[in-house]
């Protein structure tokens, strides 16, 4: 499922959220995106009727999703992912005509091979994954406040932790995409230096697959304590692909 917010006649920026998270990760994003006039659309991956929630696990299941926004979405699109997101935006975009860009958030970026997402994590973070009997895994509150909100106050984390759900672990450790977008479609990579979820050298070796690459001194959610660097990092692209140029300076 997805939700459209905001009007606008520049491109739209189709969000896409990592593991154990929800569109909820996005919210302040939007919030500033919208009365700069660009338009978004929230992917929600989380299963509907699952009484828990839980985040879908396939890659293709979520690309199929992602997929389906995309085509229901009118215009010229930048599509960005965080985290686990960033395999499923490589399947979803391949092929697709009106994606102009794609944005990595300290997200894995695979091609064809897939991508074993272990050497990527913290080792902290590793270990703090608790494998559930019902085929998914789970993140104790204090694990998540210290990998995903390490920089953030201790309100907003609270508040994020408080709304994470259980992630389905995939049907295998190493999904192949079924296409690779960013080897037609110019990617951008943000590596966000202070993460203790994905690994920053990880991320630096990730991000040289991309067009461009910035860094910023930035936890792994920098969604939910510096929506207004996202914010201007996605204006930015959203007015250049849609031929206004009058969108902010790429954030550095």
């Amino acid at each position: 499922m997805a939700e459209r917010a905001g009007e606008g006649a520049g491109a739209t920026v189709v969000l896409v959220h990592g593991a154990g998270h929800g569109p909820w990760a996005w919210e302040r994003v939007v919030a500033a995106l919208e009365p700069r006039g660009v338009p978004t659309v929230l992917v929600d991956r989380r299963r509907p009727g699952a009484p828990d929630r839980r985040v879908i696990g396939d890659l293709h299941e979520n690309a199929r999703l992602v997929r389906a926004a995309l085509d229901a979405t009118p215009g010229p699109l930048v599509l960005a992912g965080h985290s686990a997101g960033g395999p499923i935006i490589t399947e979803a975009a391949s092929g697709h005509p009106r994606v102009r860009r794609l944005v990595y958030l300290c997200a894995s970026m695979p091609d064809e091979e897939g991508v074993d997402p272990v050497p990527h994590r913290d080792p902290a973070y590793q270990q703090a994954l608790r494998p559930q009997p019902d085929g998914t895994t789970i993140v104790e509150p204090a694990d998540a406040r210290a990998a995903f909100y390490s920089d953030c106050s201790e309100e907003d984390a609270a508040w994020a932790v408080a709304q994470l759900a259980p992630q389905e672990r995939p049907p295998e450790a190493r999904q192949r995409p079924a296409g690779v977008a960013w080897r037609e479609i110019p990617a951008l990579y943000v590596v966000c230096s202070r993460d203790r979820t994905i690994r920053p050298e990880a991320q630096r070796e990730n991000s040289r697959q991309a067009e461009a690459v910035v860094e910023w001194p930035v936890g792994h959610s920098p969604f939910l304590n510096r929506p207004e660097l996202v914010a201007d990092l996605l204006e930015h692209l959203a007015r250049e692909v849609a031929g206004t140029g009058d969108g902010a300076a790429a954030p550095e």
